[in-house]
């Protein structure tokens, strides 16, 4: 931590008088990056382009961690429920909605309400343990007393869409990961009638540790 918050000042000073070079550091899920924050890389790219970005992809959890032991400037997460952290802000970005979804192979589940306790009947695809959408699915399935084992657990939300548009189940993702496969008919989302709350999408920085030049201007485009 002491050799980190050392590079982060050498950073700061070298570049207070210009965005000419330097570089930030940035924790963030791959999905996050994926559907979220591509088009903030390209723009600070065309702004700034002798800055570099370093992005570390891990899950949220570990995102955190990477922000206590200030190996990055900042980390982009789902934001866990009732999350604090000593030394860490949060500021909400951007909401997430949570969805079901299925493939073709399930068409007595389309275009209609459905109840969760459905999904009782049906294989579910979901991400792996210790992630933060894993952990909200499990609040969830307590939250409304389903009895629900999943049956293929996965490190990839585009492997979770994919794995549903061939019909092996069905599968809780974000959204924003469905909007090709949608669109092209390949999966259909499920219209259910128990209201799923959406998330907080959160920057999170170190109250200890001083934002680079390079790293305030990246949040100044999320902002």
């Amino acid at each position: 931590q002491a050799y980190n918050s050392l590079k982060t000042a050498e950073r700061s000073i070298s570049e207070i008088d210009s965005m000419q070079n330097g570089e930030i550091s940035i924790g963030a899920t791959d999905t996050i990056c994926k559907y979220y924050l591509m088009p903030y890389f390209k723009n600070f790219r065309k702004l700034y382009p002798g800055i570099k970005i370093h992005v570390t992809n891990r899950t949220s959890p570990k995102c955190i961690e990477l922000l206590e032991k200030r190996i990055v400037d900042f980390s982009i997460i789902n934001v866990p429920e009732d999350f604090r952290r000593s030394g860490i802000s949060v500021q909400e970005i951007s909401e997430i909605q949570d969805v079901f979804i299925a493939g073709n192979d399930f068409p007595e589940l389309k275009d209609r309400k459905v109840g969760l306790h459905e999904r009782e009947k049906y294989p579910v695809l979901v991400l792996e343990k210790n992630t933060t959408t894993r952990k909200y699915f499990d609040s969830l399935i307590d939250k409304f007393n389903l009895n629900i084992r999943p049956e293929i657990e996965l490190g990839s939300v585009d492997l979770l869409v994919e794995m549903c548009r061939i019909g092996l189940g069905i599968s809780f993702v974000i959204e924003d990961s469905i909007e090709d496969a949608l669109n092209k008919g390949e999966i259909f989302k499920l219209d259910t009638y128990e209201k799923i709350p959406p998330r907080k999408l959160g920057l999170l920085t170190s109250s200890s540790m001083p934002l680079s030049k390079a790293a305030v201007k990246f949040i100044e485009l999320l902002r």
